[in-house]
């Protein structure tokens, strides 16, 4: 784990000719002077949507499915009716069993086992990396059978099957609030969708250290990625602004440190398990990436643009919203829980179960806005907050 300083950041430094910030460094106090220090302002599903093999069909909510598939003929038209509205809610939400389709969506599919899966994407580019090491996603130790997909500058074998598997479905893409008949590109900032409302808002915060090894060859540094306990600061544009000071979350669970290389500008790690908090209204679970790394751009400026690809457990993605809010929003919003949860595992590439073969995670990445910070631990936030303010001297 990093030792963070105890001191205030006072200076500015410069690695591999990017202006940095002096941060609160894990090892001697030269290499500490060159830390970088970056916050997080947006964390979003990477996903290359608007291309024109994109979508044929976006998945809303399920009613409609519902009286197509399951209604009686004779009882469409009824269940149809603005007066009928709870009756329809109660009969998309449970299948014959009253298994709660968000809740139970195994048991939902065990009673409804010809349920549809999401439509796939169908956009043959991607953001991502090759995570399996394979050119055309045959089965590994680790894997499962996939299709690949191309990058944006052509890279071959990019591995998204959460791309894949989610894309076309509305709750998942990133259209902003309000124009959801735009489609941006996930590195877009808007301070009212998901990805940076819950930064802007204070509920999540993300940090991170990169500290140069002192001595070393090849730009190798030390990363350190952690939740910070303070928030982003927004500007009176409505966007967020750097150089603030952020206290580190003193939680150990939630701190990875991991090997990496940055070499102009330019930041790449070894693969790590990513683990921390995340907060999205009234929901609080975690963010799990198994094999995760970063590619990340750093500018002159000190902020960041990048990914961080890796293995999402489906466990862990699909728990934290659908079932959490559960039949509400299903019934109210374009969440389809049974739907989804099948999909992920149609799809899944990676993590196969060692009894049934099953794959139990999805290859994808998060498209990462950041802004550079100054990085203090809790210990230093606390010093530095009881340290008394010299009084002024008071005119006659």
């Amino acid at each position: 784990m990093a030792r963070y300083r105890t001191l205030t950041p006072l200076a500015l430094a410069t690695i591999a000719g990017v202006s940095t910030a002096l941060m609160t460094g894990p090892t001697s106090d030269a290499a500490e002077s060159k830390a970088i220090g970056l916050q997080v302002i947006t964390f979003r599903p990477a996903d290359y949507t608007g291309s024109e093999q994109d979508c044929t069909e976006v998945v809303t909510a399920i009613t409609q499915y519902f009286l197509d598939h399951y209604a009686k003929p004779a009882e469409r038209e009824r269940l149809s009716r603005a007066e009928n509205g709870t009756e329809l809610s109660i009969l998309v939400n449970n299948a014959p069993g009253k298994s709660d389709i968000c809740n139970a969506p195994e048991a939902y599919l065990a009673e409804r086992p010809m349920h549809r899966s999401l439509p796939l994407i169908g956009s043959k580019v991607s953001y991502g990396m090759n995570l399996d090491g394979t050119e055309d996603g045959h089965e590994t130790a680790k894997t499962c059978s996939h299709k690949k997909f191309t990058g944006l500058n052509g890279e071959p074998g990019v591995d998204n099957q959460l791309y894949r598997a989610l894309g076309c479905f509305l709750g998942y893409r990133y259209e902003p609030r309000g124009q959801e008949d735009k489609v941006r590109s996930p590195f877009d900032y808007d301070a009212a969708s998901k990805g940076t409302k819950e930064f802007a808002v204070g509920e999540q915060n993300y940090l991170i250290q990169i500290t140069p090894k002192e001595g070393a060859a090849d730009g190798e540094v030390d990363v350190d990625v952690t939740n910070g306990r303070n928030s982003v600061v927004m500007g009176g544009n409505g966007k967020p602004i750097g150089w603030t000071t952020q206290t580190v979350d003193p939680d150990p669970q939630f701190h990875q440190h991991v090997k990496g290389k940055l070499v102009g500008g330019h930041l790449t790690t070894e693969p790590f398990d990513f683990l921390l908090k995340r907060h999205y209204q009234a929901m609080r679970g975690v963010y799990s990436i198994r094999d995760a790394r970063f590619d990340l751009e750093i500018k002159p400026d000190g902020s960041a643009r990048g990914v961080l690809a890796g293995y999402f457990p489906i466990q862990d993605l699909y728990w934290f919203i659908p079932a959490g809010y559960g039949r509400l929003v299903t019934a109210s919003s374009s969440l389809e829980c049974a739907a989804m949860y099948k999909t992920m595992f149609e799809q899944a590439d990676g993590y196969p179960d060692p009894e049934t073969g099953q794959c139990t995670a999805l290859s994808g990445a998060m498209a990462m806005e950041l802004v550079p910070a100054f990085i203090v631990s809790s210990e230093a936030a606390t010093q530095l907050s009881s340290t008394e303010t010299p009084s002024l001297p008071q005119g006659k």
